[in-house]
């Protein structure tokens, strides 16, 4: 086994749980193309240029936006701190524990205040994450073309790993890193160059897909080539070809 390299290949190597997703067993499912949405261009002919897709999660694979503001709402309740609308949007895309530092929340429940918003969150994910067409069919087209797909995202690992398997994505992916991996969170590219470093690929080598200018920052910082969606509904297989 190839041993990592690069500043932020901190984590174990690939196959291990602790740090990273790879599928390692045949798909459950033949795949197959073209897609069945309704909403992809099956008549052009112009592929991706490079070879790995990095994916954030949330606001692009599958909205967890609005389970995160509210989980966060319902653990902050008990201790009487009311977040305002704008600040869910200025805290949007950060982990839980940068949201409560920024919200000026008492060190000493800060941890309480966490673990209640996490059991939250999956709660709400558990109830509500379901398969998106247009995601599973840009996902699906791109390994028929045998490109790698990862996700980096600022969630806790349990968060990530309850989306993609409650939204049917987990068989089509090859690398997950989430906050518990890259200690430095977007908009540090860390996560990004660690995905770099994971895969042994060259930034020209990848695409990022992100929602939010905090992803966005760190995908530049990275230097690699950046989409930005305004929402799941926004992802295809053609926008990923636009600049």
């Amino acid at each position: 086994m190839e041993e990592d390299s690069g500043p932020y290949a901190t984590c174990p190597p690939y196959g291990s749980l602790t740090c990273t997703h790879r599928r390692t067993t045949p798909l459950t499912s033949p795949l197959t193309w073209p897609c069945t949405s309704g909403g992809c261009d099956t008549t052009s002919t112009t592929t991706l240029p490079e070879s790995v897709v990095l994916w954030d999660l949330d606001g692009v694979l599958c909205d967890v936006r609005p389970w995160h503001r509210q989980a966060l709402r319902q653990a902050l309740a008990p201790y009487s701190i009311v977040v305002s609308t704008e600040q869910e949007i200025e805290l949007e895309g950060l982990p839980t524990k940068v949201k409560l530092d920024r919200l000026y929340v008492p060190e000493h429940i800060r941890g309480a205040i966490a673990e209640e918003k996490q059991r939250l969150t999956l709660r709400l994910i558990h109830a509500n994450a379901k398969p998106l067409a247009n995601v599973v069919d840009t996902l699906v087209r791109l390994k028929l073309e045998g490109k790698r797909i990862g996700i980096c995202s600022n969630a806790r690992r349990a968060t990530v790993y309850t989306v993609i398997w409650r939204t049917g994505i987990a068989k089509y992916i090859d690398l997950v890193l989430s906050n518990e991996e890259a200690k430095i969170p977007k908009p540090d590219p860390c996560i990004y160059l660690m995905a770099l470093s994971v895969m042994h690929i060259p930034a020209s080598e990848a695409v990022v897909v992100e929602d939010h200018p905090v992803g966005v920052a760190a995908a530049v910082a990275a230097g690699i080539r950046c989409v930005q969606v305004n929402g799941p509904e926004e992802v295809s297989y053609q926008r990923l070809l636009e600049e």
